[in-house]
């Protein structure tokens, strides 16, 4: 194995390895905070190292660009309102702040480095770790030895007791598998189907609104950018078959997230349901108040009517100091990265946080819809089907997937500090929008 690829394989267990750990740790019984912080830190500085040492990734590691800049004036803003604090108020922060804070930086920096070829090795990886560790916790569903949050209705994994990282495990391994099936040979599309259901019913015992929802608008891109692709196909016969395998796998898709609720009134009449019953009928009913509250009515979700008091909470602490910001954590629980970072440092944190991730995502959403359009513009030189399959359409729906796991995470949990998902997605995409015309050409 060449050290780039383990550069790449220790990126990956970093970005989507975390719930995975959680699972095994409790499982052995030697959880503890210290093993989790050196997971953290051994999985994001040894590739930090190996990238800093080899020159094609060294070049890309130093390179600083106007996101980039901004990103570290950011940093300062961060460093200087946290040792600007008095000790006491520092005592009232989270625990391990700063450490958090740094490591997921360096996440972000060992991202924007990555290669075409480390990007592709690490879709792979989170896709492996992602399907593992949702099988892992659905044979403890089914066999009675879950962890479950919330009174018994929300799937935790291990010790850790937080459903949101398991929601958004179960949503990864569902959508990295599409990822999978769209970039499989016909014969191993049914396996990579099949391998998508743990993370699909995983995500529904989690009861993680976000997650579901990155299910739907994740499905939906990569649905868009498929048919787009696929459609200018040359062959009518081909694409009539690759058109048909889509819709038949939509509605396997469909079929398969539809099971789980056909046991729901069972639950909900049962004198004693069972953990797996109160988690099916918890996640149906939330997934319910999201779509009423999409609809435009009224979600009657104590979750969702807190958030909007949260959210305008945050906003009335904002117009207080628009300029200045109010300091670190002065919107404790905003839920919300954008609202958190404008309430602590006004108009910078704008420029230098939500600015530059906005115009990330901007660029991504735009070079996926490019790139498919570039396919119709070249279909008198490649084979849509066959470019479909290629390496750099592999990590184009890597990149879709990464994207909206990232904007809903810092849309509904917040906390950019340490909330590490969206910032490892954040560097993977830098690396992705720099390599894009490169490679894109490369791959006719």
């Amino acid at each position: 194995m060449q050290w780039s690829q383990l550069a790449a394989i220790l990126f990956g267990l970093h970005m989507h390895g975390l719930t995975l750990y959680f699972t095994l740790s409790s499982l052995s019984g030697v959880h503890s905070s210290t093993l989790t912080a050196g997971f953290q830190l051994l999985t994001i500085a040894i590739p930090f190292c190996i990238n800093l040492y080899h020159r094609e990734t060294r070049r890309k590691l130093l390179r600083f660009e106007l996101i980039e800049v901004l990103y570290f004036v950011f940093i300062a803003l961060f460093l200087a309102d946290y040792y600007g604090s008095d000790k006491l108020q520092r005592e009232n922060f989270p625990e391990n702040l700063l450490i958090y804070f740094c490591v997921y930086w360096f996440a972000l920096m060992v991202g924007r480095s990555l290669t075409l070829p480390q990007l592709k090795l690490v879709a792979h990886t989170t896709n492996r770790l992602a399907i593992l560790a949702s099988s892992i916790l659905l044979a403890q569903v089914a066999t009675g030895t879950a962890m479950w949050a919330d009174h018994g209705r929300r799937l935790v994994a291990g010790v850790s007791g937080n459903p949101i990282a398991v929601g958004y495990t179960g949503a990864y391994a569902f959508l990295s598998c599409l990822v999978m099936w769209l970039a499989a040979k016909p014969a191993a599309k049914g396996m990579w189907l099949g391998l998508s259901v743990p993370g699909l019913l995983v995500c529904v015992f989690a009861g993680t609104r976000s997650a579901t929802l990155t299910l739907f608008v994740g499905g939906a891109l990569l649905a868009v950018y498929f048919t787009r692709v696929v459609s200018q196909s040359s062959q009518i016969a081909t694409k009539t078959a690759a058109n048909t395998m889509l819709v038949v796998g939509l509605v396997l898709m469909l079929a398969i997230g539809s099971a789980p609720f056909m046991s729901a009134s069972n639950a909900t009449t049962a004198k004693n349901p069972s953990l797996m019953d109160k988690a099916i009928n918890n996640g149906m009913t939330r997934i319910d108040a999201l779509f009423r509250v999409a609809g435009g009515e009224s979600s009657n979700d104590g979750s969702i009517e807190g958030r909007k008091g949260m959210y305008e909470a945050a906003a009335t602490t904002f117009a207080k100091k628009p300029l200045t910001g109010n300091g670190l954590y002065s919107s404790y629980a905003a839920h919300n990265a954008f609202l958190q970072v404008s309430t602590e440092f006004g108009i910078l944190g704008i420029l230098s946080f939500v600015a530059p991730f906005m115009y990330v995502m901007y660029r991504v959403l735009n070079a996926v819809l490019q790139t498919a359009t570039k396919v119709q513009q070249a279909t008198h030189r490649i084979n849509p089907e066959r470019f479909i399959r290629s390496d750099f359409s592999l990590v184009t729906c890597f990149a879709i997937v990464v994207f909206v796991q990232a904007v809903c995470l810092f849309s509904f949990h917040g906390d950019p500090y340490r909330n590490y998902l969206p910032l490892c997605s954040t560097g993977a995409l830098l690396a992705y929008l720099r390599l894009s015309k490169q490679e894109f050409t490369k791959s006719l």
